[in-house]
């Protein structure tokens, strides 16, 4: 099936010939991603015994759910924290003496301190779909 898509002169104008066949074959690319994902999307919506037939609203949740559409860009904070996880833990670790009651429970603190956060950043990258 042949596909057209309109695009304003004004917005490639200033493109070379190799440019505006590597935006087709791009956009292509992208439209193919497209297809599949609002396939699968009808797939999972339709009853069984029931033939194809892929609808508007199957198209809007491809382009909606596709991870390959969408970036997840690591926030700055989320680094930080990552890194600085092992480094708490190491602290505690120099915290603790065996015979003072009060550096036992400044370690176990910072030590829980430490697992919380790891626990957190773990199920909001899960929730998030991305890759621990």
């Amino acid at each position: 099936m042949r596909l057209s898509i309109e695009i304003e002169d004004n917005k490639v104008c200033n493109f070379t010939e190799g440019a505006l066949q590597e935006l087709n074959s791009q956009s292509k690319k992208v439209i193919e991603n497209l297809i599949d994902e609002a396939c699968r999307v009808e797939t999972v919506r339709r009853e069984p015994d029931t033939r194809q037939e892929i609808t508007q609203a199957d198209v809007i949740d491809g382009a909606r759910f596709s991870p390959k559409n969408h970036r997840h860009k690591r926030k700055i904070w989320k680094i930080v924290l990552r890194g600085l996880c092992p480094a708490v833990a190491a602290v505690s670790g120099f915290v603790f003496e065996k015979n003072n009651t009060t550096s036992v429970i400044w370690a176990m603190v910072i030590l829980l301190i430490a697992t919380s956060i790891t626990i957190y950043l773990m199920m909001e990258d899960y929730y998030n779909g991305q890759n621990i």
